[in-house]
C-alpha cells in the first residue's frame, strides 16, 4: 500500500473514471505483480527493459523471489543475471488504465474513497472530473 499527497485540479475534459496521475508521482508508486503462465512473457519484457526503459514503456523495479530475496533491477549487470519462475513478484511502477482508490481526508462516508483509472499526465498534480468532485466535498 503505497500514499502520495498533492493539490489536486477540476477539468471538465478528464474522463468521468480517470484520475490524471502526474509523472514525478508515478515514479515513486509501484505495484506487485504475481508471475503466473498469464502474465509471465509480459512481465519477462519488463525486467529485459530494466530499470530505463524506452519511452512509453512500464519501468520494473524488483523481482521478488519464493524466498523474500529482493532483486533490485538496477544493480543486476545483464539481462541474463535474472530467472523467472512462477510464483516470482515482480515489482513495476504504475501505468496508464491501472485502477488506484483515491481519497481525500477525513473519510466521513463511503463515497469519499472512490476508484479511478490512472492517466499519467505531465502536470504536478492531480486532476478529476467535475462530475466526481461532490463526494470529495470540493
Amino acid at each position: 500500500m503505497f500514499r502520495t499527497q498533492t493539490q489536486y485540479k477540476i477539468d471538465p475534459d478528464t474522463g468521468r473514471n480517470a484520475l490524471c496521475y502526474s509523472i514525478v508521482t508515478i515514479q515513486s508508486i509501484s505495484r506487485l505483480l504475481l508471475l503466473n503462465p498469464y502474465n509471465i512473457e509480459r512481465l519477462k519484457e519488463l525486467v529485459e527493459y530494466g530499470p530505463h526503459p524506452p519511452p512509453g514503456k512500464t519501468r520494473a523495479k524488483h523481482i521478488i523471489t519464493d524466498d523474500g530475496q529482493r532483486l533490485d533491477l538496477r544493480y543486476l549487470k545483464k539481462s541474463g543475471d535474472h530467472h523467472l519462475e512462477f510464483g516470482y513478484k515482480l515489482e513495476r511502477q504504475l501505468n496508464d488504465g491501472d485502477f488506484v482508490l483515491f481519497n481525500r481526508q477525513p473519510s466521513l462516508h463511503k463515497m469519499s474513497i472512490m476508484g479511478h483509472r490512472i492517466k499519467i499526465m505531465p502536470y504536478s498534480t492531480f486532476w478529476l472530473n467535475l462530475s466526481v468532485t461532490s463526494p470529495y466535498f470540493t
